[in-house]
């Protein structure tokens, strides 16, 4: 089973890229070596690829040689059955989502040679629950550790001097004494802060009181900062908060915008958040707001996640005042029938329109730059396969020739479409643009494609080389 990681936006989404460089070892390679379920991998090698090893149901063993010096993004996204991991010193980076979703992995040892740890290194990691970092390592990206369930010690050394928003989101079992935390960072009332406490970078809901009052050194609260903070019932922003990141409060279900008082940079009005002058729409608190709403024109840009999960929203009337609308801004608005896109609009982000299973084009007024056809939403040069809408797609698609970019999740949840067929114009497709395409057997593309050889990776079984 794939897991979404784009339910709540963040920055790390893995494409598929074309080229291969020599020397890095893919998903070819361990299909060469017999795809054992107890890997050697050979010297030689300076890196272990993107992607190489992602989904490899059965590998429960890895010995990696000391040529290696980065583990790309995404290299064991999903073994499921890897247990355990010695990381050799002569490794530098773990790159994105490296390791994300080894649902068995329960230890991982990480030499003094590491320097820096991506964004979502260890998501979903559920069995770890101890990890300790060499003082080597200065930086560590977001969400680095989110979902790790079991995780219950941690020790941070003072070389770290870069954290990445929402690093421990998830960590249920993760209490706050048992983080052997360096010097640039400070925890006080379940609130992770950088040194100077000018950054919130995470919160541990369990320890965090109902109501808070964040301290007037703060100038940005990270993107999830409070997310799922189903407790929070009261917030104090004060004036000296200047940004407020992507999802900050998404999910506490029990703050009522009438009990955060708000500094002078923001507003909040019929259950959106604004910035101070109403030029960006930051976030939504869904139970406070209208079924159907109308943005008003001073409105620039409808920012990423903004309307994520609005289950009631029904209509939403964009204004000509709108230049872009961010990624995943109206993803799971299951309820979203109607919509107005106007000739401003020259921007739609990736995923801005997952799930969103009542909409189809009959209820889009669509402006100048973008095009429907057949069921996708293309941009005006059809360069770009922003969304599809399953319910007026065929069963059989063919993507012309002068589209270079599949989105993520663009076809995600069609499932009656059962073939479809690539043109070798097409250089990247993004994370997961066929998730639970249920029906889908054949990915027709040529051998020449720059990306075939990791859609074969990807699809196993499914790709048809012409």
């Amino acid at each position: 089973m794939k897991h979404l990681l784009l339910l709540i936006s963040f920055t790390f989404m893995l494409p598929i890229y074309a080229t291969t460089p020599e020397k890095i070892f893919t998903s070819e390679d361990y299909t060469d070596l017999g795809s054992p379920t107890n890997l050697v991998i050979p010297k030689g090698f300076t890196s272990i690829g993107e992607q190489a090893l992602s989904q490899c149901e059965s590998l429960t063993t890895i010995s990696i040689p000391n040529t290696v010096t980065s583990i790309d993004a995404g290299a064991f996204w999903e073994c499921i059955s890897l247990t355990e991991i010695v990381i050799p010193n002569s490794v530098t980076s773990i790159g994105a989502s490296a390791f994300g979703y080894c649902e068995s992995l329960t230890k991982v040892s990480i030499p003094n040679s590491v320097t820096s740890i991506d964004a979502a290194a260890f998501w979903g990691c559920m069995l770890l629950n101890e990890i300790v970092l060499p003082n080597s390592v200065t930086s560590i990206g977001e969400r680095a550790f989110s979902k790790c369930n079991s995780l219950s010690a941690i020790t941070i050394p003072n070389s770290v001097t870069s954290i990445g928003e929402g690093i421990f989101w998830g960590c249920h079992n993760l209490n706050p004494i048992n983080i052997s935390l360096g010097e640039n960072f400070i925890i006080e009332n379940g609130i992770l802060y950088d040194k100077g406490k000018t950054i919130i970078l995470s919160t541990f809901k369990a320890y965090l009181p109902e109501s808070v009052i964040i301290p007037n050194t703060v100038t940005s609260i990270g993107k999830w900062a409070f997310l799922c903070c189903e407790s929070l019932t009261h917030v104090s922003i004060p004036n000296s908060v200047t940004s407020i990141g992507t999802d900050a409060f998404y999910a506490c279900d029990n703050l009522n915008p009438a009990n955060i008082s708000m500094g002078e940079n923001f507003i909040i009005e019929n259950g959106i958040l604004y910035d101070k002058g109403k030029t960006i729409i930051l976030s939504t608190f869904e139970d406070y707001l209208p079924d159907s709403v109308i943005i008003p024109n001073t409105v620039t840009f409808i920012g990423d996640c903004a309307f994520l999960g609005c289950k009631s929203l029904t209509h939403i009337s964009i204004p000509n005042s709108v230049i872009s609308i961010g990624t995943d801004a109206f993803s799971r608005c299951s309820s979203l029938t109607k919509i107005t896109i106007p000739n401003s609009v020259t921007s739609i982000g990736e995923g801005a329109f997952y799930g969103c299973y009542n909409l189809n084009p009959e209820g889009i007024s669509l402006g100048e730059n973008f095009i429907i056809e057949n069921g996708i939403l293309y941009d005006k040069g059809k360069t770009i396969i922003l969304s599809a809408f399953k319910e007026q797609l065929p069963d059989s698609v063919i993507i012309p020739n002068t589209v270079t970019f599949i989105s993520s999740k663009a076809f995600s949840d069609c499932e009656s479409l059962t073939k479809i067929s690539i043109p070798n114009s097409v250089t990247s497709i993004g994370y997961l643009a066929f998730l639970n395409c249920e029906s889908l057997t054949t990915i027709s593309i040529s051998e020449k494609s720059p990306i075939s050889w990791e859609l074969k990776k990807e699809y196993r079984g499914k790709v048809k080389v012409q």
